[in-house]
């Protein structure tokens, strides 16, 4: 896996993993 991770990407993630908790 790459460590020169979007940081675009990594926010995006982020934002989705909040998502997925405000969900639950």
């Amino acid at each position: 896996m790459e460590l020169g991770f979007n940081e675009t990407e990594r926010q995006k993630i982020l934002d989705s993993n909040k998502s997925l908790m405000g969900n639950a």
